[in-house]
């Protein structure tokens, strides 16, 4: 079988090649796995920590997020509410009014922590819900009231120029380019362990 190979053309050489590559199997997306599994959850609740002071911590990846986006105001679980919950509007910002919303966040010490930062676009893409069919494409009940727009990341894009930045639409989970300018949302992380 193997002589047989080497005995034939360089056209049909070139045709089993295509052929074996065409077969090669593929990396299975978010989606097709979710279908199969029959859509278990890629964020569910019991993967984070709930802090109570407007933050949440992902056991998975030590990383502590603040539970509202930015310009939202975190209101704790009440007699009338038995959940958490983000009130009011998200603020948008452009790329360096997003890095000084971060260092705003530090000198307040929200949450008693001063190292609030703009997650890179690995860390913003880690909490997308892929198995969810609503939107945003986040887990609500660990960020509720997040508007299913473009999250703004730390993250410099390899194409584009030095004006565009990495964004995260909440709408259907993906990821592109915008530049700088452009005013996005904002959700700060910081390192957790």
């Amino acid at each position: 079988a193997c002589a047989s190979f080497f005995e034939t053309s360089e056209s049909e050489r070139r045709t089993h090649a295509l052929t074996l590559v065409f077969f090669r199997k593929q990396p299975e997306t978010p989606r097709a796995s979710c279908q199969r599994l029959g859509s278990v959850p890629t964020n569910p609740t019991s993967a984070y920590v709930v802090n109570g002071n407007g933050t949440v911590t992902d056991s998975r990846t030590g990383l502590m997020w603040k539970v509202c986006s930015q310009g939202q105001v975190w209101v704790p679980p009440s007699a009338t509410a038995a959940s958490p919950s983000c009130s009011g509007t998200t603020s948008t910002f452009n790329w360096s009014g997003a890095l000084a919303e971060a260092a705003s966040s530090n000198t307040l010490g929200f949450a008693g922590f001063n190292d609030w930062r703009l997650p890179n676009i690995k860390e913003l893409q880690s909490i997308v819900e892929q198995c969810t069919t609503t939107f945003p494409k986040i887990n609500e009940e660990v960020f509720p009231n997040t508007q299913p727009n473009l999250f703004v990341s730390s993250s410099i894009t390899p194409r584009g120029g030095t004006g565009s930045v990495m964004r995260l639409n909440l709408s259907n989970g993906t990821l592109d380019a915008g530049s700088r300018s452009n005013f996005q949302r904002v959700r700060l992380v910081r390192a957790g362990f």
